[in-house]
């Protein structure tokens, strides 16, 4: 059973002792060929970001490009430990216990708006990309859709639990039965905070090795105040109170 997961803005640091061209060269010459899902997409559309490295400003997001180009380097890192946002602070990988690290290592598909479908074990390198930013106007979860499917198909034959934002949503359809989230608070669905509660729920299926929707099902209602429970075709949707 796997888990979809988003991934985050905030990345780990690094002390970054290469120039841009450096940096450049490094991520043309990935070796892509061990990522768990593969994607002819995926190298195509690294190529673009770095012949973006002259609009740093756009691809960022920021101003200070300098700040965050000091944090590139030539170091991989497993794609859960380079991501460092709110999600997974509630998450927070270290701490779990060894079989409960390996669950997380195993299970868990993070979909970067670079990198494509990433699973959490694969090692990346940090980079910098604005959620939103489409690199020479290039739509990456229209392509990564297309290119990544029929891979991503052929290893999710299960149940599965999407734990994504919206917009990563895009990035790949789910054709199998799986479970949704809906957080509300004063009658109110969560849009941004909502990132702590996903990162909540990962870390008890980790703790607990989840592997089925029963298993789900009482472990939601043992952590969480259920509201509803609603069926739709293929998809189950936890809709859950928030009194914190």
């Amino acid at each position: 059973m796997y888990i979809l997961f988003s991934p985050s803005e905030e990345k780990l640091k690094s002390e970054n002792h290469c120039k841009i061209e450096e940096i450049k060269e490094f991520f043309l010459n990935l070796n892509m060929n061990n990522f768990f899902i593969k994607s002819s997409f995926r190298k195509e559309i690294i190529e673009k970001y770095i012949n973006n490295f002259d609009n740093l400003e756009e691809i960022f997001g920021v101003k200070d490009t300098k700040s965050i180009l000091n944090n590139f380097s030539k170091i991989l890192h497993k794609a859960i430990n380079l991501y460092q946002g709110v999600s997974y602070k509630e998450l927070d990988y270290e701490s779990l216990s060894k079989d409960a690290k390996t669950y997380i290592d195993n299970n868990l598909i993070i979909f970067s708006n670079l990198f494509g479908p990433i699973l959490a074990s694969d090692k990346i390198p940090f980079y910098k990309l604005k959620q939103g930013v489409k690199l020479n106007k290039i739509n990456q979860a229209k392509e990564y859709l297309k290119d990544t499917t029929s891979a991503l198909d052929e290893k999710i034959k299960e149940f599965v639990i999407d734990l994504r934002a919206d917009i990563y949503k895009d990035y790949y359809r789910i054709q199998i039965p799986h479970a949704t989230f809906v957080f509300m608070k004063n009658n109110k669905q969560l849009s941004h905070s909502s990132k702590v509660y996903r990162g909540r729920v990962l870390r008890l299926l980790a703790q607990n090795n989840i592997t089925n929707i029963k298993e789900l099902s009482n472990m939601i209602l043992d952590n969480f105040n259920v509201i509803n429970i609603e069926n739709k075709d293929i998809q189950t949707i936890f809709y859950i109170d928030i009194k914190d």
